[in-house]
């Protein structure tokens, strides 16, 4: 296992542990801690961009959406339908909003 810290990843090719397997990002919440959903979301975003060596110096704001509000986002997410949804369901969505510091 080859760990590079500046890009938080590690090489596992050719492992036989991985031969012929499904690459997945796997985030864990900790379900002993008190948070609601869109804290234990933003906590989750926090750690994708962590684990893919992504500097940002902004907030996270995870929030509920009706699919129009989604579609007027600049990127939409759709499920894959391999579980719980059916393929194509629009699913998330983000952009950008600026909003004056409250300090």
């Amino acid at each position: 296992m080859t760990v590079v810290p500046t890009l938080w990843t590690m090489d596992v090719s050719g492992s036989d542990e991985t031969a012929g397997a499904e690459r997945r990002l796997v985030i864990r919440v900790n379900s002993n801690a008190t948070m609601s959903r869109g804290k234990a979301a933003a906590h989750a975003v926090h750690a994708a961009l962590k684990l893919y060596g992504i500097e940002y110096d902004h907030p996270v704001i995870v929030i509920g959406g009706k699919p129009d509000e989604i579609l007027d986002q600049t990127v939409h997410i759709r499920d894959a339908g391999r579980t719980e949804l059916e393929p194509g369901t629009l699913t998330a969505g983000a952009s950008w909003e600026y909003r004056p510091r409250t300090e």
